[in-house]
């Protein structure tokens, strides 16, 4: 192709862009034909009503907190109580180990579940 084929062709393609572009479907294009497309995933229009206040966020971080304390709490239990589990129950550090693995196969068996 010849030098002016090649820039008739290159004015064509960023005419076309430059449409879509207009048309609200394209946001961006540069000069090496890549395209971004816009797409809301949020509507601007009401982020007012929908936004939460600073009280309610504040809670909800507080909410969070103690459940991810309480849930390491959990986690850490067994394994801190292995000797006192053992005298108490008189069985063996086998039998609480697969005591401390159940809470594992739940979660193995809640992602299944839910």
């Amino acid at each position: 192709m010849s030098q002016k084929n090649v820039e008739m062709e290159e004015k064509r393609k960023t005419t076309e862009l430059k449409e879509l572009v207009n048309q609200d479907k394209l946001q961006n294009v540069n000069n090496k034909n890549k395209i971004e497309i816009d797409i809301p995933i949020f509507d601007n229009k009401n982020s007012d009503e929908t936004r939460l206040s600073r009280p309610k966020r504040c809670w909800l971080f507080v909410i969070f907190v103690l459940l991810n304390l309480i849930i390491n709490m959990d986690n850490g239990t067994v394994p801190a109580l292995i000797d006192e589990i053992v005298i108490e129950l008189e069985v063996s550090k086998d039998i609480v180990g697969l005591f401390g693995s159940l809470q594992y196969g739940g979660n193995l068996l809640g992602i299944y579940l839910v």
